[in-house]
């Protein structure tokens, strides 16, 4: 493979050197990291005295591959983070230092140790219940076990809202749960043999200067503890290579912190070089200027400039809207689905598009477009919005629709119907108010009576028209059917509540119902519906949906990024501020995903064109930023100029700037060019 100047520096740096490599997205990381450890092995270095260590075990697998092609004598051991700190474990179990522990992989049994706690500890002003706050206190666990501090410690340092102020003695009655219990999660692969480490010196021992070099993958997600695990292992003895891009720290909730590779890699080391690679092979100079000019704004980072190399594709950079009542929460996703059959038109594989999502929150509306339309489609995290609650009410009234009169309908099922929206009883009588569901059916208060006598009255009128609702929709032809129950009673008890107490959820939840209705509509019958809602088969090809934090290592040739929009890019937590440098950097992953085509989806505000136009790199509006405000990152990011700039020196042609805006960047991105095409 021939290299550019920048990636033959690092690749034949001298040996006695630490080294911190930038490697922009794009820019060959795998395929220098892959070069450097050959190198390393051909001048002599012992392949068991390297040892390699990558964020995942599909990055330790990739560089494997990599490194057969060198044809080596034996490879040095490649292991991602966790498994350094698994096999440390097993050592210090061995040894009596950390007792035997179960191992818990799965999320959902993390949750439910983490439930009991909060069931415990949590204070009167919030609800252990609730799925989101369960969330953060879970997040919460995590976050500590990042750091090297205690957990009100980084209770005070990460700003956590003081209503979750339970949380720090929820953390230490978990620690307290797993001791008592003896199982550690997938955080504690680290956090356990850090702390022997730091209170055992006779363990340390054990573990340092045993190998002279460390390389380190993905070295801007470097958290405290992970970083303490490999000083320890490098002792006085092993130099360290870093290798990673401050602009891509996006694991933050983890615990990440760019200061690792922005200035904390030189501290206590002797003999350091800060090496950069300057040039992508992924999108090409319309995508990279934009990139640049989004990511300068932000303040923690290396003064760098990414450019696009030599015989890269060009990139395209389009925008689509919304309307602006709706943003996001549009039923139809016209701009997105337009764009996907726009690619398919040209017969790329439905597996060549990425839709990137700040946050599943959003996901509805797209999936449901996409099932309407007969698009397959992957969510890569595997959290579909078909296992909602409310969507699992939509497959459920198919299924019930196509039962034959000789069987009768599953409880589960027609739990799910009657309470969304949430009917005002307790979830006990639910199975018992199931038992009155039957085709053409008609219940009277009788009826109810008998299943729970101290009802009031309006509740059980409540309850006794969303039945027989169900009843004689299930005895109807399908589309009269989605009329009497979705339509007429659905649709209604959402418009009832959201008049009467405007809760965000029942704005959020009627805004899905619309959605849904164009996708009850397109289907033909209960069984078609099912069909369509049926996931994709592992190897089928289909689109990807993913996060913008889950779609790091990845690339495709179109990439969709939806919901451009303030709240969500950059995403306002409603308990917690928001740290704008992690939003754009989570940003500035998502556009350097794509190969040749970004599409950028927001609001159709009013002026925002001329605003672009006009070069400015901010919104105008002062007010507090809504939904339907387009993202200030399509401002940061100079589109019109980008795409001017881009353009000319992709077909050599004189460069014309389309606004009055500031030209700092472009003119640093055109001087980069020109000395690495001069070779200086």
């Amino acid at each position: 493979m021939r290299f550019n100047r920048h990636q033959l520096d690092f690749i034949q740096y001298p040996l006695n050197t630490h080294i911190c490599l930038i490697a922009p997205p794009g820019s060959g990381k795998t395929q220098v990291t892959s070069a450097r450890i050959a190198y390393l092995i051909k001048q002599g270095v012992a392949p068991q005295k390297i040892l390699a260590s990558t964020f995942n075990v599909k990055a330790a697998d990739e560089l494997t591959e990599r490194l057969y092609d060198y044809q080596l004598p034996a490879l040095p051991p490649i292991r991602n983070y966790h498994k350094v700190g698994s096999r440390m474990n097993r050592a210090f179990k061995k040894k009596g230092l950390i007792k035997h522990h179960q191992f818990i992989q799965q999320e959902w049994q993390v949750r439910e140790k983490a439930k009991q706690i909060l069931l415990q500890t949590a204070s009167t002003d919030i609800n252990p219940n609730d799925p989101a706050t369960l969330e953060d206190f879970v997040s919460f666990i995590s976050v500590v076990k990042s750091q090297l501090l205690s957990a009100e410690d980084t209770f005070t340092e990460k700003k956590y809202c003081a209503r979750y102020e339970c949380f720090i003695d929820g953390f230490e009655e978990y620690e307290k749960l797993r001791e008592q219990q003896g199982f550690q999660t997938f955080d504690d692969l680290l956090y356990d043999p850090v702390r022997v480490l730091m209170s055992t010196p006779s363990a340390v021992a054990f573990v340092e200067n045993h190998v002279d070099h460390i390389l380190i993958d993905e070295f801007q997600d470097m958290n405290p503890i992970t970083f303490a695990l490999f000083s320890f292992i490098a002792g006085s003895r092993a130099y360290i290579t870093g290798i990673g891009d401050d602009d891509q720290t996006i694991n933050v909730y983890r615990g990440s912190d760019p200061f690792f590779i922005v200035s904390g890699f030189s501290e206590g080391l002797q003999n350091v070089a800060h090496l950069q690679l300057a040039e992508t092979y992924r999108f090409g100079h319309i995508t990279a200027i934009a990139a640049n000019q989004l990511i300068q704004h932000n303040k923690i980072r290396h003064n760098k400039i990414c450019v696009s190399g030599a015989n890269t594709p060009h990139t395209q950079i389009s925008l689509g809207y919304y309307d602006e009542q709706l943003s996001y929460r549009c039923p139809h996703q016209q701009s997105l689905l337009h764009t996907i059959n726009k690619h398919l038109a040209t017969g790329r594989d439905k597996r060549d598009v990425g839709v990137l999502l700040r946050t599943y929150h959003i996901s509805p509306w797209i999936e449901f477009a996409l099932i309407r339309e007969r698009i397959p489609y992957r969510v890569e995290d595997g959290r579909s919005a078909l296992s909602l609650p409310f969507v699992q009410g939509l497959k459920a009234f198919a299924a019930l629709h196509i039962e034959t009169e000789a069987e009768p309908p599953q409880v589960s099922l027609v739990i799910f119907l009657l309470n969304h929206p949430v009917l005002p009883v307790k979830r006990t009588l639910l199975s018992q108010l199931a038992s009155l569901v039957a085709p053409s059916k008609t219940i009277a208060d009788e009826d109810i009576d008998s299943i729970e006598p101290i009802l009031s009255p309006y509740v059980k009128t409540i309850v006794r028209t969303r039945i027989n609702s169900l009843n004689t929709a299930l005895s109807q032809p399908w589309s009269q059917a989605i009329s009497t129950y979705f339509e007429s009673e659905i649709h209604g008890s959402y418009t009832q509540q959201i008049a009467t107490r405007k809760q965000g959820n029942d704005i959020r939840n009627q805004s899905i119902l619309v959605a849904s209705l164009l996708l009850l509509k397109s289907a033909s019958s209960g069984d078609d519906l099912l069909r369509r809602m049926t996931p994709s088969r592992d190897g089928e090809d289909a689109i990807t949906i993913a996060t913008l934090n889950s779609s790091k290592g990845c690339a495709w040739h179109t990439v969709i990024i939806p919901a451009c929009v303030e709240t969500i890019l950059p995403y306002q937590h409603p308990d917690s501020p928001t740290d704008i440098e992690d939003e754009r950097r989570l940003m500035y992953v998502g556009i350097t995903r794509a190969r040749q085509h970004l599409h950028l989806i927001t609001t159709e505000k009013q002026g925002f064109h001329t605003a672009l136009q006009a070069g400015h790199d901010s919104p105008l509006s002062t007010v507090s930023p809504t939904m339907k405000e387009p993202s200030r990152f399509l401002y940061e990011m100079r589109l019109p100029d980008s795409e001017a700039v881009g353009s000319a020196i992709t077909l050599d042609k004189e460069i014309t700037l389309k606004t009055t805006g500031d030209v700092s960047v472009i003119e640093r991105y055109i001087t980069t060019l020109e000395d690495i095409y001069n070779g200086e």
